[in-house]
């Protein structure tokens, strides 16, 4: 059956039955971890009024990438302060951060190390903003307890051995993984990959060949651009490849999507070297591919307009996540709706079974029901429409992470699928 937001509901029930009154605690404090290719999603969710009011203007810190890897927003709601956190590293930190019986810690923003906040808008809405850090002197940093994670997977996809290391399901028994929007990824390419002409961008590649190239069949076999027709602007033809680490919900979701069909056993390469170079984070895979203009990588869609050195997206079988060229909204994200598009996931938020509020966490009263709102408005808001697919916008879903598909008709929007789906495929 189609998940809805009255499943995240009887999933919450703990969390929903604390009183209203709880909420006007003086001070909530929030801190989430995890999902890298999540970083901007949640970055964003504190714009939402159901989370930070109207009666003051909303701080925000944020380090200093596009988009930022760790965010800490300080605001008003219900008469109280409220501080929402998010440290981006990997998905499998969605779950690890949160053991059973015991605590653990994420690396924030040290906030007092950054400077002076100035007027901004984020999202379209007026804040005061400081950028900390830089590239050349990374954000200072502090270690607090995580109270919620987030991962691109569910726990049972973290299967997979590459760089010399190994990953299996986290536990996870009590810990609940709450379906919250559908985050798709993509495929992208340094700024020199040409299509066979050897002038024009590179338009599609199929999914065999992404699975020739990130298996490193192609490079094996001493190939490179031009063993698949296609080419690079310059006379350097080979290819390096970008790929993610195995705690990688994006790698997770790749090997669940593309990688693993029928007929193909392979996963990536895991030998690392100077073409096959491994990446910690979503921001370091969007430096690869950046900075190695023959590079080839996977990461989340809405990073995409954030890439630098003319790197770009190429469709997939023919489709996109985003396509740039159809209107703003929900209407770009066409091929993902109906499920031509086949690399995506539903992005989850992970709580603790008990709540946060007893022990281990001891979170003050009141950070239940606020995580329960969090996550509503998560489900609800969807601070990128050009690129996420909220559920009930999606005409597929899908109950394990590699599918199949199941089609379900949207609440609400009254689009009629057939007439959309019948349109979907970018550049086919």
């Amino acid at each position: 059956m189609k998940p809805t937001k009255a499943l995240l509901f009887s999933c919450l029930a703990i969390a929903g039955s604390v009183a209203a009154a709880d909420l006007a605690q003086a001070q909530l404090v929030l801190n989430g971890a995890g999902s890298s290719a999540g970083r901007q999603y949640a970055a964003l969710l504190p714009t939402d009024l159901a989370l930070c009011d109207n009666t003051a203007t909303p701080v925000v810190y944020q380090s200093h990438e596009n988009p930022p890897n760790r965010t800490e927003w300080q605001c008003n709601l219900s008469g109280g302060t409220r501080v929402y956190r998010y440290s981006a590293s990997a998905s499998a930190d969605g779950y690890t951060k949160l053991p059973s019986g015991a605590t653990a810690t994420a690396a924030y923003l040290n906030i007092s190390a950054c400077p002076a906040p100035t007027a901004a808008t984020v999202n379209g809405r007026a804040v005061l903003r400081a950028i900390c850090g830089s590239v050349a002197t990374p954000a200072a940093s502090v270690n607090l307890v995580v109270h919620y994670g987030a991962s691109d997977v569910k726990p049972t996809s973290f299967n997979a051995t590459a760089n010399g290391a190994s990953i299996s399901p986290p536990v996870a028994g009590h810990l609940t993984a709450n379906p919250i929007v559908a985050v798709p990824f993509s495929i992208v390419v340094g700024g020199n990959v040409r299509a066979g002409n050897g002038t024009t961008n590179l338009l599609n590649l199929t999914q065999l060949e992404v699975r020739q190239i990130l298996s490193g069949d192609v490079e094996a076999g001493g190939g490179d651009w031009t063993t698949l027709g296609h080419n690079t602007a310059t006379g350097n033809k080979a290819i390096t490849v970008c790929q993610r680490t195995v705690v990688s919900g994006t790698l997770a979701a790749l090997l669940q999507t593309v990688m693993q069909t029928p007929g193909w056993f392979g996963g990536i390469n895991p030998v690392a070297s100077a073409t096959n170079i491994f990446n910690a984070s979503s921001s370091n895979v969007k430096s690869c591919v950046e900075n190695n203009p023959n590079s080839i990588g996977y990461i989340d869609s809405d990073t995409v307009p954030a890439l630098l050195n003319s790197a770009y997206q190429v469709a997939l079988d023919g489709f996109l996540p985003s396509n740039p060229a159809l209107p703003t909204g929900i209407d770009r994200t066409r091929d993902l709706r109906c499920g031509k598009y086949a690399y995506w996931t539903d992005w989850v938020i992970v709580t603790r079974n008990g709540g946060i509020e007893g022990s281990p966490v001891n979170a003050a009263a009141g950070s239940n029901a606020l995580l329960t709102t969090l996550q509503n408005r998560a489900i609800a808001v969807n601070p990128l429409p050009d690129f996420w697919g909220r559920m009930d916008d999606m005409f597929v879903f899908k109950s394990e992470d590699k599918g199949p598909h199941n089609w379900f008709t949207p609440n609400g929007a009254g689009a009629n699928a057939a007439t959309v789906c019948s349109n979907a495929g970018s550049i086919q």
